[in-house]
């Protein structure tokens, strides 16, 4: 203690002579052990004092094997940005999320200064100083603390209604000067609009998937058979891995019926509880200054209708009382109801999958998927309603090359006639793999005959 003394008395004077103000406060070895022991902390205590597992290295390597078990589900080379998509850099609390908002903010003080200049237009520099636009400038700067907000840490929510309260403000003070007589011809000429629809641009950007998940950290994707739910999970996954942060990428054909705690630790190869667990990712994310992404694809699929309905909820609760942690989980839409507690909805940010829904999205595709097999795109509306579901696109696209077809047949229109088109090219591929094995099991066999 005598030196604890000593100690503290030469830093407090270090700190005087900066002109710093601090306390120190001994931590003894007995409250160390104390914390450490504390079972809270068991996760902490895995990840800095046990074995390194959770490195960069490890988190791919589980992503890979994961992906390879989704076959025809993902192919990162045809890759379709879309709008969906954003979910994730909501969940993980990205830096383009952070950039994204920081813009929209900025069209607000652009829009702000344009209003300034145009009162200061011809002698009119005295209506620049009236009270009112005093308020507006108030309400404007009070945007600053939605700027200052963007930092904090991955663990700390963002305060959400209070930004849309200080934008609510900022939108009445123009209301306000709007009203006054000495500011009509400004009014006339739609001067103040253009600041009052950057702000509503704002509470619109706050409404947007990306916020909504950023605030709950818990997301469910839903959507038809082949509309790209376990690419858009296997896309997030492997972005994550490419930019430095935690993710787990678990698959619903995977899972028995048995509890999923356990089925989980066995598949990741973990000697931990479920509260080591979660607790040593939730510090691998804090450490990369950044939120993990824990992510199950296919609910519906394996066993998934025995384990999940009555765990579900509970399962969810507990991965986000960890503050860095995001869960995200896809079902296929026909299952939601067997699976999903309608309590849980009510709780989550749900995004359904329609495929390559707008027109950016299609143009994309059709580079993806058409040009770059020297495949011809069909003549206007340049693909059936049936092509916007991306497995169904791709298995097409890769039956033509297959059958070393650059067109789609003419005349190519409707359910029925595509489904038939895609079938018969698929069943004639089965039928020359059929006969290449049968091909091959006969030769063996004459091989050892001989």
């Amino acid at each position: 203690m005598e030196q604890w003394t000593k100690h503290k008395a030469k830093w407090l004077q270090i700190a005087r002579d900066r002109g710093i103000k601090i306390t120190f406060d001994l931590w003894p070895a007995s409250h160390l052990r104390n914390l450490l022991q504390d079972p809270e902390n068991a996760g902490m205590l895995s990840y800095w004092f046990d074995l390194p597992v959770f490195t960069s290295t490890w988190f791919a390597k589980h992503v890979e094997l994961a992906i390879k078990d989704l076959h025809e589900r993902y192919h990162p080379e045809d890759h379709v940005k879309v709008q969906a998509e954003r979910v994730f850099e909501g969940l993980a609390r990205t830096d383009l999320l952070r950039r994204d908002s920081s813009k929209t903010l900025d069209r607000v003080d652009e829009a702000y200064a344009g209003l300034l200049s145009k009162l200061k237009e011809k002698g009119n520099a005295s209506l620049s100083k009236h009270m009112r636009v005093a308020r507006v400038r108030d309400g404007i700067s009070s945007l600053n603390a939605i700027r200052r907000s963007l930092h904090f840490p991955a663990s700390n929510p963002w305060p959400v209604a209070e930004w849309r309260l200080r934008i609510r403000r900022a939108v009445e003070s123009i209301r306000t000067l709007e009203s006054n007589p000495a500011f009509a011809q400004y009014v006339w000429r739609g001067i103040p609009y253009t600041l009052t629809d950057s702000l509503r641009s704002l509470e619109r950007f706050l409404d947007s998937v990306s916020i909504r998940a950023d605030g709950c950290r818990q997301v469910l994707i839903t959507g038809l058979t082949g509309m790209g739910k376990s690419h858009l999970l296997a896309d997030a996954a492997e972005s994550a891995v490419r930019n430095g942060r935690p993710v787990i990428l678990l698959l619903g054909q995977h899972f028995g019926e048995r509890e999923p705690w356990p089925q989980i630790l066995s598949t990741l190869d973990l000697a931990y509880t479920q509260d080591q667990f979660l607790g040593a990712l939730n510090c691998a994310a804090e450490a990369a200054g950044t939120r993990a992404l824990f992510l199950i694809d296919g609910l519906n699929e394996g066993a998934g209708l025995h384990i999940w309905r009555d765990r579900l909820a509970s399962f969810v609760s507990h991965v986000v009382s960890f503050p860095n942690l995001s869960i995200a989980l896809s079902c296929r839409s026909e299952y939601r109801q067997h699976l999903i507690p309608e309590a849980l909805i009510g709780a989550m940010v749900i995004v359904e999958c329609f495929g390559f829904r707008t027109k950016e999205e299609q143009e994309e595709a059709a580079r993806k998927y058409l040009e770059k097999r020297n495949i011809v795109r069909p003549s206007s509306p340049w693909l059936a309603p049936e092509f916007v579901n991306p497995l169904f696109l791709r298995s097409c696209c890769v039956a033509l090359a297959a059958e070393g077809k650059t067109e789609f047949p003419r005349g190519l229109r409707g359910t029925r006639q595509t489904i038939a088109y895609y079938w018969g090219r698929s069943q004639g591929i089965c039928t020359r793999a059929m006969r290449e094995l049968t091909d091959y099991r006969d030769q063996s066999r004459m091989r050892s005959c001989n």
